[in-house]
C-alpha cells in the first residue's frame, strides 16, 4: 500500500486543479473561496496527503524505525487541530492579492524568513522579492540580520535553461543589494512537484499560495496570523523533512550535478 501514497498524493494534488478550474468555468470559486471554514478544511486534506507522502518516502527510504512515523503523525495531528481552531486568518484571490499582502510580513521579519515553492519558480514578481531584498539590508544594517531561506522543490528532469535563468536572475538581485549570503537556495528533486507554495516567517506567520499543478500562475492563497505553534509545525516539517531529505541540495551543488552528466 505504502507504493500507492506517492501515485494516492498525485491524485488528490491533481484533483484540486480540475476541481478549482471547474468552479471557476462555472464561477463558483468566488463564494467556496471567501468561505474560509470550507477553505481550512480543504487544506487540511491537501496538507495530509503531503505530510503522509513524505513520511513515509521518508521511512521506506532510511528504513528508520517507527519513531519518526509516530513524530510525523503527532505534527499532523497537531497541525490540523491548530488549522481547525485557527482565529485570524484570511483567504485570498490571485497572485496579484497573494504577493501583495504577504509582503507586510516579510517586512516584519525579525530572524527567518522560509520558502518553499513547488514546481516552476520563482512564481512572486521582481518586486516582491526587491521587497525582500530591502528588508534583509535593512535588517542587516541595524544589526540584527534576517535570513531568506528558499527551497525550489521540482522535477530536475524538467529543468531547462529558461529555468535556470530565471533562478539566476533572481539570485543575482540579492547579491548585488549585498545580501547575497542572506538568501541561500537549495533545490529538492521532487517527483511530481505540489501545487502550492509555503512561506513561514519568525515561525510566527503562515502564508500558503495554490498554483495548480506547481504551475506559474498562483490562483489563491490563505495568511495564517499570530499562530506560532502552527508556524513551527511548518517551519519544523521544512527543515525536518524536506531540507534534511536526501535529494536536497544547494544551488551550487545542483549546478555541478547538471554540469557532470551533460554529454561531451
Amino acid at each position: 500500500m505504502a507504493r500507492w501514497i506517492p501515485t494516492i498524493a498525485a491524485a488528490v494534488i491533481a484533483g484540486c486543479g480540475v476541481t478549482a478550474a471547474a468552479l471557476h468555468v462555472y464561477g463558483w470559486e468566488q463564494s467556496i473561496f471567501r468561505n474560509e471554514e470550507l477553505f481550512r478544511a480543504s487544506l487540511i486534506g491537501i496538507i495530509s496527503v503531503l505530510l503522509i507522502d513524505t513520511a513515509v518516502d521518508r521511512v521506506l527510504a532510511a528504513r528508520e524505525s517507527t519513531h519518526r512515523i509516530g513524530a510525523l503523525r503527532s505534527s499532523l495531528t497537531n497541525l490540523q487541530n491548530h488549522l481547525e481552531s485557527s482565529g485570524h486568518s484570511r483567504a485570498l484571490e490571485g497572485g496579484r492579492e497573494v504577493y501583495a499582502e504577504t509582503l507586510p510580513l516579510v517586512e516584519r521579519a525579525e530572524s527567518k524568513i522560509q520558502s518553499v515553492i513547488f514546481g516552476i519558480g520563482p512564481k512572486a514578481p521582481p518586486e516582491w522579492a526587491q521587497g525582500v531584498a530591502a528588508r534583509l539590508r535593512r535588517a542587516k544594517k541595524e544589526g540584527h540580520p534576517v535570513k531568506y531561506e528558499a527551497l525550489v522543490a521540482t522535477d530536475f528532469d524538467g529543468i531547462d535553461g529558461d529555468f535556470i535563468k530565471r533562478l539566476e536572475k533572481r539570485r543575482d538581485l540579492y547579491q548585488e543589494g549585498g545580501v547575497g549570503h542572506l538568501a541561500p537556495l537549495n533545490m529538492l528533486n521532487m517527483k511530481p512537484p505540489l501545487g502550492l507554495d509555503i512561506m513561514v516567517v519568525d515561525a510566527r506567520f503562515v502564508a500558503i499560495a495554490f498554483a495548480p499543478h506547481g504551475g506559474e500562475k498562483v490562483h489563491h492563497g490563505l495568511i495564517l496570523y499570530d499562530h506560532p505553534k502552527l508556524a513551527a509545525a511548518f517551519s519544523g516539517w521544512i527543515d525536518e523533512q524536506l531540507l534534511s531529505n536526501d535529494g536536497c541540495m544547494s544551488y551550487e551543488q545542483f549546478l555541478n550535478s547538471r554540469r557532470a552528466v551533460k554529454p561531451a
